[in-house]
């Protein structure tokens, strides 16, 4: 009778214990490898290092099967992100301000280690050209504009689908996600709010996040994907296309630009497209890792043309970026009109409020503009030639546009 009972006690002591995982199983660890490579030689009082510790970071749920493929914790050697952390000097040149930056894919170029170039993670259109992927007048033979980047995918499954996980630049919120492909042209996309711009990830296969959401730099966004509402990207071919922007109006003007244009309501509201002013993230990622202020990140970029335009008005826009345009306004006096600078590709990088009455037949004109980028500025429908057929070169489409939606009147 002991014998059985001994017996029986064995069986359920083995049943329980398979219940957990142990040292010979090999199809199942109670932690991944992958997670548990954080080995560190930790000293003794004496300062002697002797104990060996190893750390995991505590999220994911365990058991995990070894080989799945998760999200690398950021405490691990081989974290992708964040990728690098920079101190910004601040207006009175002291070095105070820390940020970390991300590469937008798993495979940067920036980081200290990088293994892959720039040039080798950006993908090129159906021209096989790589400067279609980069930011300006790259496409249709210099023709057509391109607001952003495009960056390749590096990981595929065995369908040939893409499965480059995509994270945060920088620290900031979550204020838009679109989640249904067929409703713009960027697919599925989020987009991010920081300090002093905002960020926009595109064509994404699927999202992981929620608008409210507080992001840091290297959390994990979505699935870069091929999502378009245009024409069918392949998966060849697939891509994030990845935008710095800054945002025209805040909602209520560009909504009313927007009605009167297409008679109807803007999609996804003060987020669509049109209400965004893209610059080029390869200079703007280049300046913050050299350590530029965010002050001075727009320093180099030229006037291709100054407009001044009349009316008693402070738009959104100036609130909203005062401090990186270093804007000083005298809110004592009566505001008159402004005198704004334009780049060549429609942001006006440049107000001076005016004080006095505006004596002008009309809202707007052209007060000079930059030969040498005259040419790239008529393209983007920043200038104009006179429709009289003579050599003058007039107020273009985009500034009239970007000002209507900011809430001037032009006419």
């Amino acid at each position: 009778m002991l014998h059985c009972i001994i017996f029986i006690s064995l069986l359920l002591v083995g049943n329980l214990l398979q219940g957990f995982p142990t040292a010979k199983r090999t199809n199942e660890s109670f932690i991944d490898k992958k997670w548990v490579n954080n080995s560190h030689i930790l000293p003794t009082e004496s300062g002697k290092s002797q104990q060996k510790a190893s750390m995991c970071r505590p999220t994911d749920k365990n058991p995990i099967p070894q080989g799945t493929k998760i999200d690398k914790s950021p405490i691990s050697k081989d974290t992708k992100q964040p990728i690098d952390s920079h101190i910004l000097p601040t207006e009175s040149g002291k070095s105070q301000q820390r940020i970390s930056i991300c590469w937008p894919t798993a495979q940067s170029p920036i980081s200290k280690d990088a293994k892959q170039s720039i040039d080798s993670c950006i993908q090129a259109t159906e021209s096989g050209k790589k400067e279609s992927g980069t930011f300006g007048l790259v496409r249709q033979n210099g023709t057509k504009f391109h607001e952003g980047i495009d960056i390749k995918s590096f990981t595929k499954d065995k369908n040939g689908k893409p499965t480059d996980c995509i994270y945060a630049f920088m620290d900031g919120k979550v204020v838009y996600v679109n989640t249904s492909e067929s409703a713009s042209a960027y697919g599925r996309y989020v987009v991010l709010e920081h300090e002093y711009f905002l960020t926009l990830y595109a064509h994404l296969a699927s999202t992981s996040v929620s608008v409210g959401k507080t992001i840091k730099a290297g959390e994990k966004l979505g699935i870069l994907g091929t999502s378009s509402n245009c024409a069918k990207i392949p998966d060849t071919r697939a891509h994030l296309h990845f935008e710095i922007d800054f945002q025209i109006d805040n909602g209520p003007n560009f909504s009313t630009w927007y009605t009167k244009k297409y008679n109807s309501l803007p999609p996804h509201g003060a987020y669509n497209g049109y209400n965004l002013i893209g610059v080029d993230p390869l200079i703007i990622i280049e300046k913050l890792t050299k350590g530029t202020s965010f002050t001075n990140i727009l320093s180099d970029e030229k006037e291709a043309a100054t407009v001044q335009i009349a009316g008693n008005y402070i738009p959104p826009f100036v609130n909203k970026y005062a401090k990186l345009f270093a804007l000083s306004i005298d809110l004592s006096k009566p505001v008159h009109g402004w005198n704004i600078q334009f780049s060549w590709f429609g942001l006006p990088i440049s107000w001076t409020p005016i004080y006095n009455k505006i004596e002008q037949a009309q809202k707007i004109k052209l007060v000079s503009y930059r030969k040498s980028l005259m040419e790239q500025s008529i393209k983007t429908n920043i200038l104009e030639k006179s429709s009289k057929g003579s050599n003058e070169i007039t107020v273009g489409s985009k500034i009239v546009n970007n000002l209507n939606k900011m809430g001037f009147t032009t006419n």
